[in-house]
C-alpha cells in the first residue's frame, strides 16, 4: 500500500513558489482552503507590524472552497486555488479601490481585466495591498494608512508604489499583482528581495486600473521565482479590445535561438549620475556580466537629458 505524502508545514507552504504550490495542489498535499486560511492567519498575526494589506477580501474562504469543489469535479483553471493579492489601484468587484486616498469609496462594480483573468484561471483573491497616495511615490509612505515596512529590516520601508511586494517577501501571499509606471514594482521587489516583472507595454491589459501616467502605466507581477513570473504572464496576457494600448501579438516567451550574440540587454549608462550607491552598482554590474555571458551583447542606452524630476 502506497504511503501518503508527509504533511507540509505552514512554514514550507508560506515560503513556496507558485510552481511548487500548483504541484502540491495537484498532488493533494494541500488544498485551496488550507492555503487561503494559512495566509489569512499569517496576515492576522503579522500585518499589524508590516502594514502590507489595506483590506481583506471577505469572500476569500468561499472562493477557496469553490476551487476545492472544482478540483473534486476535475474542472480546473490553470491557477485554481492559488491565493493572490491585488494592489489597491486595481479594481476588484465588490471591494473599494482607494489608491491610497482617505475616505470611503463605493465598491467597484466590475473586476479589472487582469483580475477577471485571474478569476477565470481559478485564483483566489486574498485582498488589496497598500499603496502611497495616487500610486505616485517610490516609497511606501502614506499619511492616511501608514507606511508599509520592510519585512527584513525593522525601521526600513518596503519601497513603492506596489508595496504589496512586502507581503510576498513576508510569506503573507505567494503572488501579487501591482502596477509600474516608473519602477513601482521593480523598486519594492529590489528592496524586499523578490522577483518582479514589468512586461512589454500592452502585454497585460490595464483596463480597470486607476491611471498614473497612461503612456507609462503597466500591470506588473510579483512572485518568488522567475518561473512563477513566466507562468503568470502566459496566463494573464493577451489582447484586450477595451484597452487601446493592448498588444494584438503576444510577446514570445520561448527562446529557441538562445545563443550568445543573438540577444542583447539594454543597460542605462552612468549609474553614478543617477545617485546609485556604490554597493548597489557593484551588484548590478555582476548581474550584467552574468547576462553578458548568456546573451553575448550589452547595449548601453543613452537617455540624454532624461530627468526623473521632470517626469
Amino acid at each position: 500500500m502506497e504511503e501518503a505524502a508527509p504533511t507540509l508545514s505552514r512554514r514550507v507552504l508560506r515560503g513556496a513558489t507558485l510552481c511548487q504550490t500548483l504541484h502540491w495542489l495537484a498532488s493533494g498535499r494541500t488544498s485551496a482552503l488550507e492555503l487561503t486560511q494559512m495566509y489569512l492567519d499569517a496576515i492576522a498575526a503579522n500585518d499589524l507590524r508590516l502594514n502590507a494589506f489595506v483590506r481583506i477580501n471577505a469572500a476569500a474562504r468561499d472562493e477557496a472552497a469553490a476551487s476545492d469543489a472544482r478540483r473534486a469535479r476535475g474542472n480546473l483553471g490553470r491557477l485554481d486555488g492559488v491565493p493572490v493579492a491585488i494592489k489597491d489601484n486595481i479594481d476588484v468587484a465588490g471591494m473599494q479601490t482607494a489608491c491610497g486616498f482617505p475616505g470611503p469609496r463605493p465598491a467597484a462594480a466590475h473586476d479589472a481585466r487582469v483580475v477577471e483573468r485571474l478569476r477565470g484561471a481559478g485564483a483566489v483573491i486574498l485582498g488589496k495591498t497598500q499603496v502611497p497616495e495616487g500610486a505616485m511615490l517610490a516609497s511606501s509612505a502614506n499619511p492616511h494608512t501608514g507606511a508599509t515596512h520592510n519585512p527584513f529590516r525593522p525601521g526600513y520601508q518596503a519601497g513603492g508604489s506596489s508595496s504589496g511586494s512586502a507581503a510576498v517577501a513576508a510569506g503573507l501571499c505567494g503572488v501579487a499583482v501591482g502596477s509600474d509606471s516608473l519602477g513601482s514594482i521593480r523598486i519594492p521587489a529590489s528592496y524586499c528581495g523578490i522577483f518582479a516583472l514589468k512586461p512589454t507595454a500592452g502585454e497585460l491589459s490595464t483596463q480597470g486600473m486607476l491611471p498614473a501616467a497612461r503612456r507609462l502605466d503597466s500591470i506588473g507581477l510579483m512572485a518568488r521565482s522567475v518561473d512563477d513570473l513566466g507562468v503568470l504572464l502566459h496566463i494573464l496576457g493577451g489582447h484586450d479590445p477595451a484597452d487601446a494600448r493592448s498588444r494584438r501579438r503576444r510577446v514570445a516567451l520561448a527562446l529557441p535561438d538562445w545563443e550568445p550574440g543573438n540577444l542583447r540587454v539594454g543597460v542605462l549608462g552612468d549609474l553614478a549620475g543617477w545617485g546609485t550607491e556604490p554597493g548597489v552598482a557593484r551588484v548590478f554590474e555582476r548581474a550584467m556580466m552574468a547576462l553578458e555571458h548568456e546573451l553575448g551583447n550589452r547595449h548601453v542606452v543613452d537617455f540624454g537629458d532624461f530627468s526623473i524630476t521632470r517626469v
